[in-house]
């Protein structure tokens, strides 16, 4: 996918987007049910693709990556579905 992607010469945004609306959904896949099992290989892989994508040293601080994007580390929204997932039982 890597040299596919090289080879359209397609912009660092719409890159962040089609990861944002196509691969992250995948990644958070039931999430509210698994919960916390898979979340530190789930993040690795994540910040991997995001300092693949800014050419930076692994070694870089993951915060900056995340402010550079305007992103928020995943957990946070696994913790978002799980909290409304269980919000859910108090209704019946």
């Amino acid at each position: 996918m890597e040299t596919r992607v090289s080879r359209l010469q397609v912009p660092i945004h719409l890159q962040c987007e089609l990861v944002d609306q196509l691969i992250v959904p995948l990644l958070l896949y039931v999430s509210e049910v698994w919960g916390f099992h898979k979340l530190d290989q789930i993040e690795v892989l994540h910040k991997m693709f995001l300092k693949h994508l800014l050419s930076v040293n692994k070694h870089i601080a993951n915060c900056i990556i995340y402010i550079e994007f305007g992103w928020h580390r995943l957990d946070l929204k696994i913790n978002m579905r799980i909290f409304t997932f269980l919000g859910g039982f108090n209704k019946w």
